[in-house]
């Protein structure tokens, strides 16, 4: 079953689609589109709910002054599955963490939109707490400072398995109506709080030492289907990855198995994301500079999570090799065959 939660305005400040707090529900199966929070969460707002589990869900175009997407202050709740796109906050677009320690597997996070004038980490901003991400891709996230990921003193992040790319941050010339100093950056640490890489990927490190990959190089190519742009810049691109993608199979498998526990069932025969109805086709009108652009796919086509030895790093498998089921019975015709398609002759 699918559920939409669509265009929602709340009057309460808090959890424009969503609002959990000292919770246990599961949430699966759910677009969370379209709404609006005054202050916190403009798609959902989790508070103390340690027990929270979010699966399969789409949070796209959702708007609040601090976490556009998501709001979590509190608890540990576990997320997989998800994608995160087009929300807009000035503080968090995508995910605002404050004194939580959510865990987000199997997410893609992109293209939302932080505020150019004082905005911070317009994919995701965490303080305190300790975030874990695992088998995850934070890419093309534009505005404000930190694209890519925000992290304030006294927090903690650990990075496991995923992909921060092509996260770029701006400021806006209200002389020239246009944006000024467009610059990567990928993640900020304030106060050298304390980051720990698994088997990741992060443009411009290198992360050999643990597993990871050296990204340092300018020439360093990913190798995705469709290079993606970053946010609200004509498409998104496609993050599923070609095959010789560097990234194929350098993950740890143990560390995704570790993150889903007991979680989330199914993961031996878990598949890769799927792609919501609204992303399946078509173009999407842009709110922020009134214009449509096209909208690529998502690769949709079934893919298992840990096929074969490894586990690739980021949020998708690669799709080569692997084929729907076919029937294996020959059938021999003859040109003078009966036509029925049944192997008569």
């Amino acid at each position: 079953m699918s559920v939409n939660v669509n265009g929602e305005t709340v009057h309460n400040s808090h959890g424009g689609g969503i609002y959990a707090l000292n919770t246990a529900v599961y949430l699966r199966n759910l677009e969370i589109r379209r709404n609006a929070a005054p202050v916190n969460g403009g798609g959902i707002y989790c508070s103390n709910s340690s027990e929270l589990r979010g699966e399969n869900l789409y949070f796209f175009k959702n708007l609040a002054s601090q976490g556009g997407g998501m709001y979590i202050g509190g608890g540990s709740p576990k997320f997989k599955s998800l994608i995160i796109s087009e929300n807009e906050s000035g503080i968090g677009a995508g995910v605002s963490s404050a004194g939580a320690s959510p865990h987000f597997i199997n997410t893609v996070i992109h293209s939302n939109l932080g505020s150019p004038h004082d905005g911070y980490g317009a994919g995701m901003q965490i303080e305190g707490g300790g975030p874990v991400i695992t088998n995850s891709t934070i890419i093309g996230n534009f505005g404000g400072k930190a694209a890519g990921i925000f992290i304030y003193t006294s927090s903690k992040l650990v990075i496991n398995n995923s992909i921060v790319w092509n996260n770029m941050a701006a400021e806006y010339d209200w002389n020239t109506w246009w944006f000024t100093n467009v610059s990567v950056e990928n993640i900020i640490n304030w106060g050298s709080t304390p980051i720990t890489y698994n088997n990741s990927l992060v443009e411009g490190m290198d992360l050999t030492s643990v597993g990871g990959l050296d990204a340092t190089s300018e020439d360093f190519d990913p190798m995705w289907i469709s290079p993606p742009a970053y946010a609200y810049w004509g498409g998104i691109g496609s993050f599923t990855l070609l095959e010789g993608s560097p990234c194929i199979d350098k993950g740890n498998k143990e560390l995704y198995l570790d993150a889903c526990g007991d979680y989330f069932d199914g993961w031996e025969n878990e598949y890769t994301l799927t792609p919501p109805p609204y992303t399946i086709s078509g173009d999407s009108y842009d709110d922020f500079f009134g214009a449509w652009y096209p909208r690529d796919q998502y690769s949709g086509k079934k893919a298992l999570r840990i096929a074969g030895e490894g586990i690739n790093i980021g949020a998708f498998e690669e799709v080569i090799g692997v084929t729907e089921p076919v029937d294996s019975v020959i059938r021999y015709v003859t040109p003078e065959g009966s036509g029925l398609k049944d192997g008569t002759s």
